[in-house]
């Protein structure tokens, strides 16, 4: 039997794992999926959790009254209530402008890669969530009475909407999505802070926790586990050699 196999592989060449055989001397195939994606992933899942521990540290070290981010943002930024600009600003997190912006982010993801557009699907979903049932209570700020504050909802679901966006686009117009992204979240958090609605703190907490949530939920579809090694069904035949 190993005199048939060795005198079969020297004809035919080396045996391959799926049947079939390849040329002497070819190239070696290299198994499809390999680390660079995963290392990829894990990249980013670590950005994700580093940007929501940032967020946590931030809404722990946070007290009931402005510090000095917030006075220096006052500062800047006219606190005018009933500013139509303002308004029209803060109209991008509504959820009309945030559902055509993910509706967009699927369709652009869908044909190259379904586990992206299922991370722009469900990403801003749990931003939210994160954002209201979780770091609002527990924070507890509060700018208006009755109404928690850290993080700014709206802010961190346009900040959630825009992470899909950039992921959905192909890599040579991510650049340009970027800065796009980052200026429309500057926008907004302008609005929420000039109509009274959040302290500049609550803009920075909302831009980390949208962010940080998108990058993990879009990591964690991206991780694959490492294949097996797996024995060629013609060497595993021949079970041990005996000498």
């Amino acid at each position: 039997m190993v005199g048939f196999w060795y005198n079969q592989s020297m004809r035919t060449g080396p045996v391959r794992a799926g049947g079939g055989t390849t040329r002497a001397g070819g190239p070696r195939q290299r198994p499809t999926g390999g680390g660079r994606t995963h290392g990829a992933a894990s990249a980013q899942l670590v950005t994700g959790l580093v940007l929501l521990g940032l967020a946590a540290l931030l809404g722990i070290g946070l007290s009931s009254r402005p510090d000095w981010f917030d006075i220096w943002g006052l500062l800047v930024i006219r606190v005018a209530p009933h500013s139509d600009t303002y308004r029209l600003l803060a109209y991008l997190g509504s959820p009309p402008v945030l559902l055509i912006g993910i509706i967009g982010a699927i369709i652009a993801a869908l044909r190259r890669d379904r586990r992206r557009a299922l991370a722009c699907l469900l990403g801003p979903g749990l931003a939210i969530l994160v954002a209201e049932q979780i770091a609002k209570p527990l924070v507890d700020r509060q700018l208006v009475v009755g109404h928690p504050s850290f993080p700014s909802g709206t802010v961190v679901a346009v900040s959630a909407v825009a992470t899909v966006v950039v992921l959905a686009l192909p890599q040579n117009a991510r650049i340009l999505a970027v800065g796009g992204a980052a200026l429309t979240e500057l926008l907004v958090g302008v609005a929420v802070v000039g109509l009274g609605w959040h302290y500049p703190t609550d803009v920075v907490g909302g831009v980390l926790v949208g962010t940080g949530c998108v990058l993990v939920v879009d990591a964690l579809t991206h991780l694959r586990r490492r294949p097996r090694r797996r024995t060629p069904r013609a060497v595993a035949d021949l079970g041990p050699v005996r000498r």
